[in-house]
């Protein structure tokens, strides 16, 4: 089964790989995001996610 999430309109044009980054970045920035918030969209979320899974021994 197949969704569509609708990534083609959320998704910044480059974003695909990780050499998507940068421009994922100035995306963020230039829409007034501020340093900590850009952050987390780049990874903090998810590290923070699989700290609390692993730590809890789920």
């Amino acid at each position: 089964m197949s969704e569509d999430l609708g990534l083609d309109r959320i998704r910044p044009e480059g974003m695909g790989t990780p050499a998507g980054l940068p421009r994922t970045t100035e995306l963020l920035t230039g829409r007034g995001h501020g340093v900590e918030d850009t952050a987390k969209v780049l990874g903090e979320n998810l590290v923070r996610s699989l700290a609390e899974v692993w730590d809890s021994g789920a």
